[in-house]
């Protein structure tokens, strides 16, 4: 977590490298801190632009009367809400290794899981069901617009999730079919 995207993408290279081999079976003890950070990076990823500065350009800030992220419909991570111009040009540039790296991390636990015997699927799912259950427990109503505009991300981040683990079940179903002898 910061404000350079750049560091994010960095940090999170290392982390699958560092757990993608003899220490997988470690990454299942991680798993939930490990989640976490995967929902913080998928929401940087996604967020809309800080106050001020225009979405489909960063060059331009807005002029007063544009519509800003609320009238919009755009949530506005408090991370990305503290950034600079130049911090949020970062990030729009590397959105889609972010979002890569998002994939790359939920992979990277579902092979964790399958070599400490734990169902991730169900777990992938609960952890963002309780993400979502806190949410809306904690915000009182003047946070409501960007309460909900969360919880559509951390589902966003949920479908993403679900995708990864139905394609790694897919490709495991697929080894082991190779694995048959055909007669």
């Amino acid at each position: 977590e910061d404000l350079d995207a750049r560091l994010v993408l960095v940090a999170w290279r290392g982390v699958v490298l560092l757990f993608s081999g003899p220490l997988i079976t470690r990454c299942a003890s991680y798993r939930s801190d490990l989640l976490l950070r995967l929902v913080f990076t998928y929401i940087l990823s996604v967020s809309g632009p800080p106050p001020g500065l225009n979405e489909e350009n960063p060059d331009v800030r807005t002029s007063p009367g544009t519509k800003t992220n609320l009238e919009t419909k755009r949530f506005v991570s408090p991370m990305v809400a503290a950034m600079t111009e130049g911090e949020w040009m970062a990030l729009v540039s590397l959105r889609s290794k972010l979002k890569e790296m998002v994939i790359e991390g939920l992979a990277l636990l579902v092979l964790a899981a399958d070599s400490s015997d734990i169902e991730e699927s169900n777990n992938v799912e609960a952890f963002v069901l309780e993400l979502e259950e806190r949410l809306a427990a904690t915000a009182g109503a003047a946070d409501q617009t960007n309460k909900t505009r969360l919880r559509e991300v951390l589902q966003g981040f949920s479908r993403l999730a679900r995708r990864v683990v139905a394609a790694a079940a897919s490709a495991q179903d697929s080894a082991a079919n190779d694995d048959i002898p055909s007669n």
